[in-house]
């Protein structure tokens, strides 16, 4: 299988200078406390799937957090990840279409 490389950063377009976004949240995880690697070592997805959910707020320090699947997470209400200089790297398979 034919695999593409994926490089996102992780970034919050609709907070304002000044806006602390942690406050819209009920909860809210640094995922590297929870075990989330941020040197792009181990994948991040299982810490990811385990904490997302309403109402939370995932937020990742400065780092390269390894992905090896896609992420995306529909269905919740009030859900945003967030990092600040974090970036999203791995390998991912392509799409079929």
């Amino acid at each position: 299988m034919t695999s593409a490389a994926v490089a996102a950063t992780l970034v919050v377009g609709t907070a304002a200078a000044g806006d602390d976004i942690a406050e819209r949240y009920g909860i809210v995880i640094e995922v590297t406390e929870e075990g989330a690697d941020p040197n792009g070592s181990e994948s991040i997805m299982s810490v990811v799937e385990e904490l997302a959910g309403d109402d939370t707020l995932l937020k990742f320090l400065p780092g390269q957090y390894y992905v090896d699947q896609q992420v995306c997470h529909v269905g919740f209400n009030n859900f945003e990840m967030v990092g600040h200089d974090a970036e999203l790297v791995g390998e991912l398979p392509r799409l079929r279409r």
